[in-house]
């Protein structure tokens, strides 16, 4: 009943854009009222989080800890299959591949969780949705909300470890952070838009998401390196994430000179090509790889511009998204209350 009483509660403003002749509004002027909406509901959306982040972990012993217990639990069964050889996947060795399984994870579980956010949002709040009069952008803030902050603090245990381990670049973890985490979670949150109310209707959606989410893990540079070639290039192009993940990864792990030379880590370009580096390298070839790795580029230039590109395309997304969600959620809400 709280939450309800919460729910009840809003700005005036609101009524500016729920009204009865908001259906007959140009495009550009129901797409400004709804984005209008996305900030005027922040302060309800923070009351909601604050609720769903005490009682998610509310009668658990393990508390916060179920944030990183799941990238952690699969980076190292990727960690262990790589060591024994039984799969292996990269030459890095077992912190450095921990490093960099765990990084790709956690930017993969970004997307996803902005991939269901808004589903997973509206179906927990449905009764909501049919009993009370409040705009439906609140949910559109929460799950963002809410993903964001499983994110930040994934990513602070990512940061943590990568700088003891001597594999972070400050300005990449930092660009991590601020950039690329945000556009991809924002990317993951713009398709869920459009799925979500298909979601709201027919269960079938959610199942057929956790049906194909492994497979297309799978198919997405995010326990490997992106392949070299026609194969890496056709990847980044038709997969969302592909581009994003492996263009953060690259400018924030670092193997350092030093490191190379002990434990023969391949250089970064090397990694990022799938090459497998024999550790005996030549002193004069680490000094050739070690001065062109601290000058140039990331080792993709290509994947940037894809994912330069797939961000667009996800702001995009979460515009049209919310323009979207709008315009559906009458019909929607009708169909729920019958």
């Amino acid at each position: 009943m709280a939450s309800n009483a919460k729910l009840a509660e809003s700005p005036t403003a609101w009524t500016q854009v729920y009204d009865a002749d908001a259906a007959a509004l140009p495009v550009t002027a129901r797409l400004g009222g709804v984005l209008g909406a996305l900030w005027t509901s922040r302060e309800l959306a923070w009351r909601l989080f604050q609720r769903n982040l005490a009682a998610n972990y509310r009668q658990s012993l393990l508390g916060w800890l179920w944030i990183f217990l799941t990238p952690l639990a699969t980076a190292g069964v990727w960690v262990f299959l790589n060591a024994s050889g039984t799969l292996p996947l990269s030459p890095l060795g077992i912190v450095g591949y921990a490093a960099f399984v765990f990084t790709g994870l956690m930017l993969w579980q970004a997307f996803m969780d902005g991939l269901m956010g808004p589903m997973n949002t509206l179906l927990a709040n449905r009764a909501a949705l049919t009993k009370l009069q409040f705009p439906r952008e609140v949910f559109i803030t929460l799950s963002l909300s809410e993903a964001g902050f499983d994110f930040l603090a994934r990513w602070v245990v990512a940061a943590i470890f990568l700088v003891a381990a001597g594999l972070a670049n400050p300005w990449g973890l930092l660009g991590l952070a601020l950039v690329w985490g945000p556009l991809l979670l924002l990317l993951g949150t713009g398709i869920g838009l459009w799925l979500a109310p298909f979601g709201l209707l027919y269960k079938d959606v959610s199942r057929s998401i956790a049906l194909v989410s492994p497979l297309w893990m799978l198919l997405t540079p995010v326990i490997y390196a992106l392949p070299a070639g026609t194969t890496g290039s056709l990847m980044t192009w038709i997969n969302p994430p592909a581009a994003i993940i492996e263009v953060a990864r690259t400018n924030t792990i670092l193997s350092p000179p030093a490191l190379d030379s002990q434990a023969g880590i391949p250089s970064r370009s090397a990694v990022a090509a799938g090459v497998n580096t024999p550790p005996a390298q030549s002193l004069a070839a680490q000094d050739l790889e070690s001065a062109t790795d601290g000058l140039a580029m990331p080792a993709h230039a290509g994947p940037v511009w894809q994912a330069v590109l797939w961000c667009l395309i996800g702001v995009g997304l979460f515009v049209l998204g919310a323009l979207w969600l709008d315009v559906s959620g009458p019909i929607i809400i009708e169909r729920l209350a019958n």
